[in-house]
């Protein structure tokens, strides 16, 4: 019977799945308009959870090293109220200093950007008429191509009537992009306020947050699953934490040797391409590559021979990184194999862009972690139930040895008792006189055996009688 209602019981869950997946995939437009809707309605508290576990990151820290400089100081724990204290300091002293390194590196790349975008007015002209030069050179070893260009007829009047309409056409897009654009701005400004607020209240109550969840989930959850479900969370601080706290150090270490390395030997717009290379060092495996083309654009313009050395600079020194720095500060805290890196790399920038680039790399972590984590358990299930099963046989056969040994001692003392048996029956059947002695045998004749003629003598019985009569 119970076996009946587990089987209706899952033959009912199969044919509903199915056919919610069936209607799902007939109404693939509207779910995801839905779910856009639902999304978007969300995407405010989503983001400020995100900022709530960047901010959260310096803020530990800090909050950690002021707790025992006050606990070195009173000789004790600090009071709540005093532990409140020291979060509200903690937090605004890790909001100062994320705004500082903005700043900072703000104020270090504004003067260079505008040093750059001179420079570059100054020196495109004389590249222009370098590139010319060259064309010129080249047309000129190649005849047949001179002819050509002048073979080509053009209608010039439509050339400059189609560049006409496309820039009034130009023009009254960029009217109307630029008012979209001035609204997804100060609409993105409300969303990231909010979501800044929404953070806020997470990190300063997010002891009596996590207590709250945790009630919720313990009287919905089995034990089991309730214990799943921290752990994982706890995998995912673990890693994320990790991963950014190391990428941040990683990013300020490759900037720093960048414009120690550029300064050194004297390439141009050192300031400017350090941060850049920092900066785009968080899009993993293509983040600094760009930084470095783009600051070789940047050089090239000014000399070609420096750009070529800063190409090489900066594959020296990103050999130095990949080897040596990164493994150490940010290696540990992933721990995922370079294949899967590249994979998470694709996969989240496919789907979610330079956001995904960076955030699929502590995600494939954790799911890449928890696989393992399984795949240990059962590898180490198995080894166990083998141990199992080799106890039992070895348990089974010191058995049949035990048995036998046991069986063979049994026959032995049956075979003992009645050997006793036998000899204490034969003595009682011993006549009280003596028997006439027996002859004495010649020396070629051997005494009898009776044990070897195997025959059972009877005293009293008539034959015996009789033979010794004759004798």
């Amino acid at each position: 019977m119970d076996n009946q209602k587990l089987f209706f019981k899952r033959l009912g869950i199969i044919v509903g799945g199915g056919v919610v997946l069936y209607w799902a995939l007939n109404n693939l437009g509207p779910i995801f308009d839905f779910l856009g809707v639902v999304i978007g309605f969300i995407f405010p508290f989503i983001l400020g959870g995100f900022i709530a576990f960047l901010l959260n990151i310096p803020m530990r820290f800090i909050e950690r090293n002021l707790t025992k400089l006050v606990r070195a100081i009173r000789k004790k724990e600090p009071k709540k109220e005093k532990s409140m204290v020291i979060r509200l300091v903690s937090l605004v002293l890790a909001i100062v200093l994320i705004l500082a390194l903005l700043i900072g590196a703000a104020f270090i790349v504004a003067p260079q950007i505008g040093e750059t975008v001179s420079s570059l007015s100054a020196e495109i002209p004389g590249f222009m008429r370098e590139c010319q030069k060259f064309f010129q050179e080249v047309s000129k070893s190649l005849p047949g191509y001179l002819s050509f260009l002048e073979n080509i007829q053009i209608d010039w009047n439509n050339v400059g009537k189609q560049i006409t309409g496309f820039l009034s056409s130009f023009g009254t897009q960029a009217v109307s992009s630029s008012i979209s654009a001035a609204t997804a701005v100060f609409s993105g400004i409300g969303t990231f306020f909010m979501s800044f607020i929404f953070a806020l209240y997470i990190l300063l109550g997010k002891e009596s947050l996590a207590r709250q969840v945790k009630i919720v989930l313990r009287s919905f959850l089995p034990k089991k699953a309730y214990k799943k479900f921290f752990d994982i969370t706890a995998l995912i601080d673990s890693v994320f934490s990790g991963f950014f706290s190391g990428q941040c150090l990683e990013a300020l270490i490759l900037g720093s040797l960048c414009f120690i390395g550029m300064s050194i030997f004297r390439f141009p717009y050192a300031a400017m391409i350090s941060v850049l290379i920092a900066v785009l060092s968080f899009i993993p495996i293509i983040g600094a590559f760009t930084g470095c083309f783009v600051g070789a654009f940047f050089i090239l313009i000014q000399n070609p021979i420096q750009a070529i050395w800063f190409v090489v600079y900066f594959l020296v020194l990103q050999q130095i990184e990949g080897n040596f720095i990164y493994p150490r500060v940010v290696g540990g805290s992933i721990g995922l194999p370079a294949m899967w890196v590249l994979a998470a790399v694709t996969l989240g920038g496919s789907i979610f862009g330079i956001a995904g680039m960076i955030l699929f790399i502590p995600l494939t972590s954790v799911v890449y972690a928890l696989i393992k984590q399984t795949v240990k358990k059962r590898v180490k299930r198995q080894k166990l139930e083998r141990l199992r099963a080799e106890e039992e046989k070895a348990k089974a056969k010191q058995k049949v040895v035990h048995e036998k040994n046991v069986s063979v001692k049994t026959v032995k003392e049956t075979s003992g008792q009645a050997e006793k048996v036998i000899s204490h029956e034969d003595k009682k059947a011993e006549p009280k006189t003596r028997p006439a002695p027996a002859k004495k045998s010649k020396p070629d004749e051997k005494p009898i055996n009776r044990k070897e003629l195997n025959i059972d003598i009877d005293l009293d019985s008539e034959e015996y009688i009789k033979r010794e009569d004759k004798k």
